[in-house]
């Protein structure tokens, strides 16, 4: 058989045919193969512009959805940004609204993008003015009136909740009528957190719950220095600009809203049975008898006598469905440049806690007078607020531990009856006749309850008049003068239930006169040329606060019927058991307000502020700050 052989000339010739054709194929195909990969991604170039005007938008986003490949328009408002050909891209530009454009395989795609009318033309409070959001730089967040009113709460703060970025609502006891804890971006400080209220031009630090919510036209929330700095040291914490609804001329417009509904306790902790308390009572007394000399040592309980025993709850005792009741009425009207808004409201709340409840009246009326260089109008509120409380909470903290209905109550033993056959509360430290027996174990939180008479009554008026003067056609003056007047009666009588609990029977109480002033002035120039807008403040505001407390206290009460819960029943002989306190604090404020903001084209803002506040609290060489 023939073989095929190859001389060495034949090999090398052959070697070099071989590694010539792999040379020419290889870059072949890798040709081919980057063709190919080509075709997975394409290169897509643009321009970004608004469509009103045809002018570039400089730095819109434009992103590939569902991915993090994104880019920016440059100074001509132009892009570049490889995708695959079924992309989608997703273009942004503040005050625009955002765009989703599918590529399709274009190289070339030009994008108009809307302007946001209704955002940017939105009406806010800036300081002591008004303003478009266009030409505001500040963070302001808005909450509307529908968005309040269609919550199922009973306060103002309590409606913010969830609202705003960056604010927190936390209520910190749930009784009724307590204040809630409103926080702006967290704690600023280890004192007063609370954010200034500027409600119709008038500034308070106080409770907002006299207001109702169907009374809410709208919320700003001004969150970063830039914004709160015309308002100086005191915004520190944030500022919150309430605007009450205002009358709308016409025939008169009637409104009545109505709220009923209950509130309940959840997640209560789960309490020991009758038998379960008396097995470790029983371990721990064996375990105290080992420290204590035998005449001394306890005897532990035969749980045979669990069929004579109640076998008591005293959280469902103590916790009860809670209603909740809320009418408002209101009418708007007028005629010609004259309006008016009345409203009232009544709130009824009682407590998941027995012994708590909340009721409130309120009255407010508003009303305008338009001419053609002067406006006159007033922002009035009355309101009346009666709170029944008992504290609750967990750990005794308050005004006193004994004042602690829930520390009674998660403590109190199942084994004893709620009341006496004669109908009156069972009292353990009487009928056992050891006060400290079973330490705070022993005492009935209904009967604690009973004899716990806590009520806070508040008054409060709150309103302004307002003056503003048009002096030239973009040229205003406006002068306004508002109050903030509360006055708070507090009355606690405790009535003796044992000798370690309420001992002796007093009363104590205390009223609070508190008068606040405001008047403030202010001069608005606001002004557009073409594509320039510019807007300047020029203002003075005074403020003064008078605090006056009265409170007094007396023990030894013999009679302890409502009729005589006054200091001058109390039977006391001794100068030592009869007290009385007072005294009157006053402070004032006076500032001097500057605001500047530039526009350019709706897209480019500068806004600044200045604000020189002089306050009595600092001496005479040291009261004025920048």
């Amino acid at each position: 058989m023939g073989q095929l052989t190859f001389t060495s000339t034949y090999r090398v010739l052959l070697s070099f045919l071989l590694f010539s054709g792999l040379t020419i194929f290889f870059p072949t195909l890798a040709n081919v193969l980057n063709a190919q990969q080509d075709t997975s991604v394409i290169t897509v170039r643009g321009t970004v512009s608004s469509e009103a005007n045809q002018e570039t938008l400089i730095g819109a986003n434009i992103l590939e959805k569902g991915t993090s490949n994104g880019t920016i328009t440059d100074w001509e408002g132009k892009y570049s940004i490889t995708v695959p050909p079924d992309a989608v891209l997703i273009v942004s530009y503040i005050g625009y609204d955002k765009l989703e454009i599918p590529v399709e395989g274009r190289a070339i795609l030009d994008i108009q993008l809307s302007e946001t009318g209704q955002l940017l033309d939105e009406v806010l409070i800036t300081g002591y003015r008004t303003e478009i959001r266009a030409n505001v730089a500040s963070s302001i967040s808005t909450v509307r009136a529908e968005d309040i009113e269609k919550l199922p709460v009973l306060g103002f703060d309590q409606s913010l909740q969830g609202q705003v970025p960056g604010l927190q609502v936390t209520q910190t006891t749930g009784a009724p009528g307590d204040a809630i804890a409103v926080r702006i971006r967290g704690a600023g400080t280890l004192g007063n957190n609370n954010p200034l209220y500027i409600i119709d031009g008038v500034p308070t630090t106080g409770n907002v719950n006299m207001f109702s919510t169907s009374d809410i036209e709208s919320v700003q929330v001004l969150k970063d220095g830039a914004a709160a700095a015309i308002y100086g040291a005191r915004a520190a914490n944030g500022v919150i600009v309430i605007t009450t609804k205002k009358g709308q001329s016409g025939k008169p417009k009637f409104s009545f809203q109505s709220y009923y509904g209950f509130q309940d306790a959840v997640n209560l902790p789960e309490l020991l049975n009758s038998r379960e308390y008396l097995e470790i009572r029983n371990e721990a007394i064996k375990n105290a008898n080992t420290l204590r000399d035998l005449p001394r040592q306890l005897d532990t309980f035969n749980l045979a006598i669990l069929d004579t025993l109640p076998d008591v709850n005293w959280l469902d005792e103590v916790f009860r469905r809670a209603p909740i009741q809320r009418y408002m009425l209101s009418a708007t009207g007028g005629s010609g440049n004259s309006s008016y808004y009345i409203a009232g409201e009544y709130l009824n709340q009682e407590g998941v806690f027995k012994g708590q409840g909340f009721e409130k009246y309120l009255l407010r009326f508003n009303g305008e007078i338009k001419g053609d260089w002067l406006t006159i109008g007033n922002n009035l509120s009355f309101s009346f607020t009666d709170q029944k409380a008992i504290n609750s909470s967990g750990d005794g903290a308050g005004p006193g531990n004994e004042l602690s209905g829930i520390r009674y109550t998660l403590i109190a033993a199942p084994v004893f009856p709620i009341r006496r056959p004669d109908g009156e509360y069972y009292n353990t430290t009487i009928e056992l006749g050891e006060p400290t027996l079973f330490g705070d174990g022993n005492a009935n939180p209904l009967a604690f309850i009973d004899a716990t008479d806590w009520t806070i009554k508040r008054y409060r008026f709150f309103g302004s008049v307002f003056a503003e003067l048009k002096l030239l056609e973009n040229l205003k003056f406006r002068t306004s003068l508002g109050g903030d007047f509360l006055f708070r009666n507090e009355k606690l009588f405790k009535k003796r239930l044992s000798q370690a609990i309420y001992d002796p029977t007093s009363l104590n109480e205390g009223r609070v006169i508190d008068q606040n002033l405001i008047w403030n002035n202010t001069l608005d120039y606001s002004q557009s040329l073409g594509r320039h807008h510019i807007s300047a403040l020029l203002g003075m505001e005074a403020i003064q606060n008078q605090t006056n407390y009265l409170g007094g206290s007396a023990n030894n009460f013999i009679l302890t019927d409502p009729a005589f819960r006054y200091i001058d029943a109390s039977l006391t002989q001794e100068l030592g058991d009869i007290n009385a306190s007072g005294i009157v604090t006053e402070w004032a404020l006076l500032s001097y307000f500057g605001q500047l903001g530039y526009t350019f084209d709706r897209r480019f803002v500068i806004n600044t502020a200045v604000r020189r506040d002089g306050s009595s609290r600092f001496g005479k060489d040291n009261r004025y700050g920048t």
